[in-house]
């Protein structure tokens, strides 16, 4: 059964997937990360810097920036892609898209239509996260790595305008009437949502440059996206990890700016 969060409850869900073939989408999956949209190519820069000095520079850039650091662990594991984790990381993007261009068209028979078989060998591969469907982790022999863990708040208020009716009696002589109108009403509320991000930083013996892979995903109210998990369509543009693309793209960029110019 599918886990659900945000407003409404599993009902919504239930009623789209008996609803009219013509019927829009109330609820998206809440399963995208920064991979989903940049890749794994994408989210992985290198840079001449010492890993200890890549990690200062990206331990202090996340909190200068709001996010707390909640881990900072050495370690001696590098990332890297197969061959098979490239396939699956293609196949997994194919999808995704077509998903989106659902929710774009608020189409949910399009949604429901979308091929999801012919999944490639390397998406079925063991790993210790779903998220590692674009990489693969080794230990390395001679080297050193980071990781850093960070996460940050960033509330969304939602206000909803709308009408109620209103009654009043007005007295004429020995009648009275009853008048009903309408008021103008105004309802706000604060979704929680956070965004936790995984930073690993890595050299090893043979490599001439340190390598530092990002990522992040969403979380609201306590749950972070991940397989089986819907939310809202109301909230896509803050559940669909564009958001944690973007951070993840400056966290990239101050490290290549610091490659580039030393500063």
């Amino acid at each position: 059964m599918k886990k659900t969060i945000g407003w409404g409850s599993s009902l919504l869900f239930a009623l789209a997937c008996s609803a009219p073939a013509n019927a829009g989408i109330d609820r998206i999956d809440f399963k995208y990360t920064s991979i989903a949209h940049l890749g794994f190519d994408g989210s992985v820069v290198t840079t001449p810097q010492d890993p200890k000095e890549t990690l200062d520079l990206v331990a202090n850039f996340l909190r200068s920036n709001g996010v707390t650091v909640s881990k900072i662990e050495e370690g001696k594991v590098r990332l890297f892609q197969t061959d098979g984790d490239r396939a699956c990381e293609v196949w997994v993007h194919s999808i995704y898209n077509a998903e989106w261009a659902a929710y774009s068209r608020n189409k949910y028979r399009e949604y429901k239509k979308i091929n999801r078989s012919g999944m490639p060998a390397g998406c079925s591969i063991p790993k210790a996260s779903w998220i590692q469907y674009a990489y693969s982790a080794q230990e390395m022999n001679n080297g050193v790595s980071y990781t850093i863990n960070g996460i940050i708040d960033r509330p969304v208020t939602f206000t909803q305008s709308g009408v109620r009716p209103s009654f009043s009696a007005i007295f004429n002589g020995y009648a009275t009437a009853n008048m009903i109108s309408m008021v103008p009403t105004q309802t706000s509320r604060t979704a929680n949502f956070q965004t936790f991000f995984f930073i690993q930083i890595w050299k090893d013996s043979t490599d001439e440059r340190t390598s530092v892979f990002a990522f992040g995903i969403p979380r609201s109210d306590g749950v972070e996206a991940g397989p089986n998990v819907s939310i809202g369509a109301l909230y896509r543009p803050y559940a669909d990890a564009r958001i944690e693309s973007a951070a993840v793209g400056n966290i990239l960029s101050v490290v290549a700016q610091k490659a580039i110019t030393g500063k």
